[in-house]
């Protein structure tokens, strides 16, 4: 009985879930609705791969969350990914932006020199960008 009982509670959570997510507006995506179904148009993607020093790392990780918190928040930004690596001291983050325009607000916002303010220390290396552009 009790196995029934905890199977129906997990699809019945599992459903509330669902429901909750899909009833959210696409305002808090990081992707477009129909990113996946066309070439990317964003007009500027950022991929940065920082390096920290190992001593450092978890102070790395809350300046990182906070900065996606606000990217994520942005909206001029359509995508702010924060992925590990091999080594755990070297990361990689996927920034996309709606245009070069909002790209441009976003990088001179003081909330932005602030970042690097706070980052720069932390680094072993200046990070690598590449800087890439959206297909038309």
């Amino acid at each position: 009985m009790h196995a029934k009982h905890g199977a129906l509670k997990a699809m019945i959570l599992a459903a509330a879930t669902a429901a909750s997510l899909a009833a959210l507006p696409h305002a808090f995506a990081q992707s477009e609705p129909r990113a996946y179904d066309v070439p990317d148009a964003g007009a500027v993607t950022l991929i940065v791969r920082i390096t920290v020093a190992s001593d450092r790392r978890d102070e790395f990780l809350a300046l990182i969350a906070s900065r996606a918190r606000q990217g994520r928040s942005d909206p001029a930004v359509t995508a702010f990914r924060v992925l590990g690596t091999d080594d755990p001291s070297t990361f990689v983050t996927i920034e996309s932006f709606r245009t070069a325009a909002g790209f441009d607000v976003f990088e001179q916002a003081p909330a932005s020199k602030v970042f690097i303010q706070k980052l720069t220390p932390l680094m072993t290396q200046p990070p690598q960008v590449q800087r890439l552009h959206g297909l038309s």
